[in-house]
């Protein structure tokens, strides 16, 4: 099934008489995935997802590169797939020991995207997730906190297969996330990669990727991205349930291989989602292993997507049981820990130990464990990104669990921290005086937020060498809103808002 978000550029018949192998040229924008060159080999034989083929882009002006792998796209037609990070004209050539798949090009011409939000591939730099905003690399801080409902969609075979309904159920949980103010979705793979509906291994045979599986994650992801929104996707779960690949050929075994070279070839080229290796990995996989599956894609894939595996600290779990990546992190430090209280410091001692972006995966849920209300789930957020820029898994508790009473307050922290979670705002402490409160400050103090919970006095200062600078308040137990407290001078500074709340100041031009 080809997505109708994905154009059809090149439709080639191959055979031996094909001199002159090369494909229209097409034009594509910036950050964009872009379309399916597809070439037809009828009768090539053996098992088509076992075929290796590449396409390498390459950037005329610098000289940069992107490789990706062709892949099986059903019946007897291949395809490959591209998005441009820079302008200008990308050559494109393919290679393959299937003479049938060899020496194919072309170019591809990439202008400005007419979106002044459009970012690039989202990526890390330093502690921090980060998003290119400008063809020359320039990256800008972002939160990551992803949304689940269970209630709704969960597992990836809850979806349906039909385009316009799988198009409307995207587009309604979508809606979801932007309402909560979080900035991607969440779902579960588990053996639907290989066989779509199978959640245990038992439930199949299959042992190559599924068609239908990965025309439905395509238009979560191609949906998501097309709002400026991301999908998180767990790929296995627990052993205990058999939802990992180790019944089908064993864990980085022949097919398992297979689908993670399928994995980089369909899904690599699109920007707008990120992967988790599943849950309770104590249970099953070692650190090894999913090391070896995270090096595997990373080599396969054309394009960067961030890869994670959620670590089981000693004292998280009842069974004593220990994930540990140690010093080895992925490309994120994804945790099972779930504190109840002391978000912010709970993020810095665990971010003490690591250069990536800190991630809480043990799911944050509504009413969880009778302790995430609204305003737990609200401080914790604040204090998360207070405490370095953490990110979590966020939504309804399983099965009947109530929807969030009052999700504007969640949409207050996503507008408020768009623009203000500078890269360069690495200074995390916490605050005294007549409110006990958090600090993000730049190294030259022309830029703060601070952030304070259940006062009416509101400590702040700026910084003697950064001069007079403007300031503004938000109330963030409330739909978003600025005020504004004008020029405020050097020095330390007390305001009293106009009623008790949890506030946060933003200091200097953001």
């Amino acid at each position: 099934m080809l997505l109708a978000l994905i154009l059809l550029l090149g439709l080639t018949q191959a055979s031996e008489h094909d001199e002159a192998r090369r494909l229209q040229r097409q034009h594509a924008v910036l950050w964009e995935p872009y379309g399916a060159w597809l070439i037809h080999v009828p009768d090539l034989g053996g098992n088509p997802f076992d075929v290796v083929a590449t396409a390498t882009f390459e950037h005329a002006a610098s000289g940069e590169r992107r490789t990706t792998p062709l892949f099986h796209a059903g019946d007897d037609w291949w395809e490959f797939r591209f998005t441009g990070e820079r302008t200008g004209t990308w050559t494109f050539g393919t290679r393959s020991d299937v003479d049938a798949l060899d020496g194919w090009h072309g170019e591809v011409v990439v202008e400005p995207n007419p979106d002044p939000a459009a970012e690039g591939f989202l990526t890390t730099a330093g502690r921090h997730f980060a998003a290119a905003i400008d063809e020359e690399g320039t990256l800008a801080a972002r939160t990551y906190n992803v949304y689940m409902n269970p209630v709704f969609t969960e597992l990836l075979d809850d979806y349906p297969t039909d385009g316009d309904a799988l198009v409307r159920a995207a587009d309604e949980m979508l809606d979801e996330v932007e309402a909560h103010g979080f900035d991607a979705m969440f779902v579960i793979v588990l053996n639907s990669w290989f066989s779509f509906g199978a959640r245990p291994y038992t439930d199949h045979d299959s042992e190559n990727p599924s068609l239908v599986t990965f025309a439905v994650l395509e238009t979560l992801i191609l949906r998501a991205h097309a709002r400026g929104l991301s999908v998180h996707i767990w790929a296995w779960g627990d052993e205990e349930r058999r939802w990992t690949p180790i019944g089908v050929g064993g864990i980085n075994g022949v097919a398992d291989r297979r689908l993670q070279r399928y994995i980089a070839a369909r899904l690599g080229p699109l920007p707008g989602w990120t992967m988790s290796y599943g849950f309770d990995l104590e249970e099953w996989v070692t650190p090894d292993e999913v090391r070896s599956w995270a090096d595997y894609l990373h080599e396969h894939m054309g394009w960067p997507h961030l890869l994670m595996a959620r670590e089981a600290h000693e004292g998280v779990r009842a069974d004593g049981r220990v994930f540990d990546m140690g010093d080895e992190k992925l490309d994120v430090f994804s945790t099972d820990e779930r504190p109840e209280d002391d978000f912010f410091d709970t993020a810095l001692a665990l971010q003490a130990g690591a250069d990536v972006p800190l991630f809480f995966e043990r799911r944050f849920l509504h009413t969880r464990d009778d302790v995430w209300d609204m305003d737990t789930t609200r401080r914790a957020l604040w204090q998360f990104t207070l405490g370095g820029g953490t990110g979590a898994v966020w939504g309804r508790l399983f099965v009947d669990g109530p929807p969030y009473p009052e999700p504007e307050h969640l949409r207050t922290h996503r507008a408020f921290w768009k623009e203000r979670l500078g890269l360069d705002l690495t200074v995390a402490a916490r605050m005294g005086g007549v409110a006990e409160g958090y600090l993000l400050r730049n190294p030259e103090g022309t830029r703060a937020v601070f952030y304070v919970e259940a006062t009416a006095q509101v400590p702040f200062d700026v910084a003697e060498a950064a001069g007079p600078h403007t300031a503004v308040a938000v109330d963030t137990r409330a739909s978003y809103q600025e005020i504004d407290l004008g020029v405020v001078a050097a020095g330390e500074h007390v305001w009293s808002a106009p009623y008790e709340s949890d506030w946060a100041v933003a200091i200097g031009g953001f």
